[in-house]
């Protein structure tokens, strides 16, 4: 793209990641360290991830032509309820409406883009990313986490928010 090719002209350096290359993570583990203490962080934290899953379930309820085409409410229930499509259908899902809570039924996974995006510049975590995702262009290293095989361990995600969350509420 035009901001790629913008970077590797003018030698910055660019750390990239996209979906294929995160892991999934229990949606839980926010919700989990939100109650697990009085942390304002971490009760923000479950409330925007909320708030996030709540809004795309509006837009697919209003079939956004912005959003692609696969992604409908069986997707949805798929990727955040950890529902199959045989359960989706059974339970008639699909006649739930921008105007139903779905926060009942998210019990699935997410991808923690901004975990993993400050993982790539803490110095400890370095050697979590694979060889194959480093690319040099014109002496300068870049980080591209763009292929399935790019994707690091889901414990090391949760372990360093666990980790954070501990010292957050010492």
């Amino acid at each position: 793209t035009e901001v790629y090719r913008f970077c590797f002209r003018r030698g910055l350096r660019m750390t990239v990641t996209n979906g294929a290359a995160t892991p999934d993570i229990p949606m839980g583990v926010a919700g989990t360290f939100a109650e697990g203490g009085d942390c304002p962080l971490m009760a923000y934290l479950n409330r925007a991830q909320y708030l996030g899953l709540a809004g795309l379930w509006q837009r697919i309820c209003a079939q956004d032509h912005e959003l692609p085409p696969n992604r409908t409410k069986e997707w949805f229930f798929a990727t955040f309820c950890a529902v199959d499509a045989q359960r989706f259908e059974a339970d008639g899902l699909d006649r739930l409406d921008a105007s139903s809570d779905i926060q009942a039924y998210l019990n699935g996974t997410v991808k923690p883009y901004d975990v993993v995006a400050l993982m790539t510049v803490l110095p400890e975590h370095e050697a979590a990313f694979p060889c194959t995702a480093v690319h040099e262009v014109r002496s300068v290293r870049h980080l591209l986490l763009m292929k399935p095989e790019h994707t690091i361990d889901s414990k090391l995600v949760v372990n360093l928010l666990r980790e954070n969350f501990s010292e957050a509420v010492r």
